[in-house]
């Protein structure tokens, strides 16, 4: 039987990962107090062009070596945040202690210059490059990943107070955005809009949409909560599974969406989850209509027991990084 060592960070949205993969007997990293310190040594800046000495200092912080033997088949999960994901020296130091350990890498943003250039010192040493995006998959020729372990917590449920739901930065979709909110304002739907990164010039409806106000995940989380519909509108047109479609699915919401590859998703049901290109395509009545939380009982989107298997069956079949 396999088992699975998580290098993922313990905050932000990246916490529900870290406890559903800890709830699930998996390493994660224990990095306490010294944490900070953590990220400053194995900062990229100061690792850039070789690693610090003393890095096998966490290496015992990192990996619970407690839930492994020497002949177990471990798998490495690198997510891309984790500052020690890119440390030859941790991957080689436990390709040498396990002999079937397998390291993969996972992509969490769309492949970009800086990214790809940090994956490319390591690459040799993978068994699996993984990203969320189908693009960058068949561009770089890495592995699809369907979906991320992700949990989320309950939150009770006490009221509706809004229709549709958005947070996130401008990023070249203000304009999407304000036609959004135009169109389902005028159809009478609540509109919560949270979006950053606008200048004032461009802060259309700002007596009515919350511009340049950051909220914590956890308030993100009460939103989506408390909301009919969930909005997922991905950057620069990209198609992959965002954190959108796994908060709509775990808190049994619609989801609108600009995402075409949700349509060939196992988890895809045209009940809750609906994708448009431009405003015309969305139906209000879509949003409006009720739908039996039955409909959601199937979609464990997210789980651990869907990400451990789908891991093993794609490495099973052949090597490429």
């Amino acid at each position: 039987m396999a088992k699975f060592a998580f290098l993922v960070n313990n905050d932000g949205y990246k916490k529900y990962t870290y406890e559903a993969a800890k709830s699930a007997g998996a390493s994660v990293p224990r990095l306490g107090r010294l944490k900070r310190i953590f990220e400053i040594h194995n900062a990229e800046p100061l690792n850039r062009y070789f690693e610090l000495p003393f890095k096998n200092f966490w290496y015992k912080r990192v990996v619970d070596e407690s839930k492994f033997n020497n002949d177990d088949v471990v798998f490495f999960v690198l997510y891309e945040s984790f500052h020690m994901s890119y440390s030859r020296r941790l991957i080689c130091h436990y390709k040498k202690k396990y002999k079937n350990a397998k390291f993969i890498f996972l992509y969490t943003n769309p492949v970009n210059e800086y990214n790809f250039m940090r994956v490319n010192k390591i690459c040799d040493l993978l068994d699996g490059i993984f990203t969320f995006n189908i693009e960058d998959s068949k561009n770089y020729s890495y592995f699809f990943l369907e979906e991320d372990l992700f949990i989320l917590p309950r939150i009770q449920n006490d009221h509706i107070s809004s229709d549709v739901f958005f947070v996130g930065a401008d990023k070249g979709r203000l304009p999407i955005l304000l036609d959004l909110f135009d169109l389902l304002s005028k159809k009478g739907l609540i509109c919560d809009f949270w979006i950053t990164g606008v200048p004032e010039e461009k802060q259309k409806y700002s007596d009515k949409i919350h511009y340049n106000q950051r909220i914590t995940y956890e308030e993100v989380l009460r939103h989506n909560a408390n909301t009919r519909c969930i909005i997922e509108v991905l950057q620069d047109g990209k198609s992959y599974t965002s954190l959108r479609t796994y908060e709509a699915i775990q808190y049994r919401k619609k989801l609108l969406t600009m995402n075409d590859t949700v349509k060939a998703q196992w988890f895809f049901n045209p009940k809750i989850i609906q994708v448009f290109h431009s405003v015309e395509d969305i139906s209000v009545d879509f949003i409006r209509s009720n739908v039996e939380e039955s409909v959601y009982d199937d979609c464990d989107l997210g789980s651990f027991n869907r990400f451990e298997k789908y891991i093993a069956k794609v490495l099973s079949k052949e090597r490429v990084v």
